[in-house]
């Protein structure tokens, strides 16, 4: 695997249309440089507006294992209050410039769409070393 990519979602955190757009807020906030820092994670090469949240994607400058990818993806995940469901190396992450359309759950809370998704600021378009990540996966996806 050459890059990471972890779905964390204002959505989750925002019961209604009145706080979703605070949550999201927070949210980016969270992905800055300076507090993924002080969790041992580095800043990502870009972050994603998905339309619901934000999608942080790590390009790594040198290939890791499937297993050792869906074991840091799970760490990430941890980490940034991403879904852990979507943790899988075949997942298909949404590309910028497609739409979020809500599904029934999303429009009884409030959304509407389509919402469309792009590249948003707080990444630093460098490739991270996997050795920048304060944990790495050992074969078998469990972290170290």
């Amino acid at each position: 695997m050459m890059s990471l990519g972890v779905t964390a979602s204002s959505a989750a955190s925002a019961p209604s249309p009145e706080t979703f757009d605070t949550a999201k807020a927070e949210l980016l906030k969270r992905l800055t440089a300076a507090n993924l820092n002080k969790q041992g994670v580095p800043p990502p090469t870009k972050v994603v507006d998905s339309g619901g949240g934000y999608q942080p994607y790590w390009v790594l400058t040198e290939p890791v294992s499937p297993e050792v990818a869906e074991g840091m993806l799970r760490w990430l995940a941890q980490q940034l209050g991403g879904d852990p469901a979507v943790c899988e190396v075949s997942r298909i992450m949404r590309l910028p410039g497609t739409a979020n359309i809500p599904n029934e759950t999303k429009r009884k809370k409030g959304r509407t769409g389509p919402v469309p998704s792009g590249v948003v600021g707080g990444g630093t378009g460098m490739p991270v070393a996997p050795s920048r990540f304060k944990q790495i996966a050992k074969p078998g996806g469990k972290p170290k």
